[in-house]
């Protein structure tokens, strides 16, 4: 019974449909693993293409950075040229209105081009005619001066002659004491100018023997050029004075390594050294050294006992000139003197011969100053006439000045044109290559936006 019903069950069709969804489900089992090996792969691709997209997007934000900074720089810098470009028009038309200015200055003056050498040129000969005319006023105003001061002599003697015509003998005895001390002056003064001879004598026999070569004269400028040897001397010593220190300095140094077994040239020990011989080279340059500046102390010595004389020379040569001066001064008024004597006694003579003949000369003496009067007037007319002369020359150069100003005004504006120019054109340039790098940084940001697709990302 048992049997029969389990038949009746159909066990083995169960077990077919069984084993049937078994392997249904196995194969669905399958399915679903195939599928979450897929969804796996497709989500690695997605997170590798957003990796990508955010690099890409992170440089079209930097392109665009960029991007934004040339154009605000494009921007700045053609505004910067606008501002240029306006201070050249500004320049150029003050430059006109400076180039009107200067050709009307120009008419005033009698040139026919402001070039600077034809200004330098009229400068000078104004310069020069301006300077002539101060010395022709400044000769006038003595003559004048002069002039002037012999009329009013005149005049005054004159006048004494009128009213001391009584006392003729009385001023022909003064004149004659006046001429007794004169000639007593000039006879002090020749003694005084025969010692003079005497020390300049002397001088003279001192400057020669000191140094027969010298003239005097020349004594200064021999000074000077033994000072110049001397001093050559003292670098020349002092340079080898240096050389030997330095030598020694070797020596010590080389003798160290030695007494350590090394070659005093190249450090290596003494049985490999190449060069222990160059130490016995440098104590003979030593002793040579030594020598040479022994030799230039000597030098040194001579010529500052020559300089001692020349300095010696020097004073003497200008004691010379101080008596040569004195001398003069003396010549002078012994000639002075004599000739006041000899006049004073003439005029004496005259005095005494009546007082008639003094009243006659009053009246010439009148008549010359009335005329030396007039010369004075001729005198300072020119004067004046030349002083109007210098103040158009003055007129002159100040409007040659003026020329010339208004011509390096010119000249420095268009040095400005041509720096401002010149910088428009550099910032041009420069935003000619900031379009080039503003164009390939667009055309790099269109191409990074076209490797992806928005919508696709979201």
């Amino acid at each position: 019974e048992q049997i029969e019903a389990k038949e009746a069950e159909d066990l083995h069709a169960r077990l077919n449909e069984l084993e049937t969804k078994r392997d249904e489900v196995d194969e669905e089992i399958d399915h679903y693993e195939d599928q979450r090996e897929q969804a796996k792969e497709t989500l690695e691709d997605a997170e590798s293409v957003l990796d990508d997209y955010e690099e890409h997007q992170a440089e079209i934000e930097e392109l665009e950075a960029e991007i934004e900074e040339l154009e605000a720089e494009i921007s700045e810098t053609e505004a910067e040229r606008d501002d240029l470009d306006d201070e050249r028009r500004e320049a150029i038309d003050e430059r006109d209105d400076l180039e009107t200015e200067l050709d009307d200055k120009l008419a005033e003056t009698e040139l026919t081009e402001a070039t600077a050498e034809t200004i330098a040129d009229r400068r000078e000969t104004l310069t020069e005619r301006h300077e002539t005319l101060g010395d022709e006023i400044a000769d006038l105003r003595v003559e004048a001066t002069g002039y002037e001061n012999q009329a009013d002599n005149l005049r005054e003697s004159a006048d004494d002659l009128e009213t001391q015509a009584d006392e003729a003998e009385e001023r022909a005895d003064a004149l004659e004491e006046e001429a007794d001390e004169a000639e007593t002056n000039a006879e002090e003064a020749v003694a005084e100018r025969d010692d003079l001879d005497d020390e300049r004598e002397d001088l003279t026999e001192q400057f020669e023997a000191a140094e027969p070569d010298i003239e005097i004269g020349d004594a200064e400028a021999h000074r000077e050029e033994l000072q110049a040897e001397r001093q050559e001397l003292g670098e020349e010593l002092a340079e080898t004075r240096t050389r030997l220190e330095t030598l020694e300095d070797d020596i010590a140094e080389a003798e160290d390594l030695l007494a350590e077994g090394n070659c005093p040239t190249c450090g290596q020990p003494v049985e490999d050294a190449p060069h222990v011989d160059d130490l016995d080279e440098k104590r003979e340059r030593v002793e040579e050294l030594e020598a040479e500046i022994e030799e230039l102390e000597a030098e040194q010595d001579t010529l500052d006992d020559r300089l001692e004389t020349a300095e010696r020379l020097v004073e003497i040569e200008q004691r010379i000139a101080d008596l040569d001066a004195e001398r003069e001064r003396l010549t002078e008024r012994i000639e002075t003197d004599r000739e006041t004597a000899a006049e004073k006694r003439e005029q004496a003579a005259e005095e005494r011969e009546a007082a008639t003949e003094k009243r006659e000369e009053a009246a010439d003496r009148r008549e010359a100053a009335e005329q030396q009067a007039a010369d004075a007037e001729a005198t300072r007319e020119k004067i004046e006439a030349k002083t109007d002369e210098q103040e158009t020359v003055s007129d002159a150069l100040d409007r040659l000045d003026s020329l010339e100003s208004t011509r390096e005004q010119i000249d420095a504006l268009d040095d400005r044109i041509e720096e401002l120019t010149d910088r428009r054109e550099s910032l041009a340039e420069r935003n000619a290559e900031r379009r080039e790098w503003l164009a390939d940084k667009r055309d790099q940001c269109d191409d990074l936006r076209d490797q992806f697709d928005d919508e696709r990302i979201e």
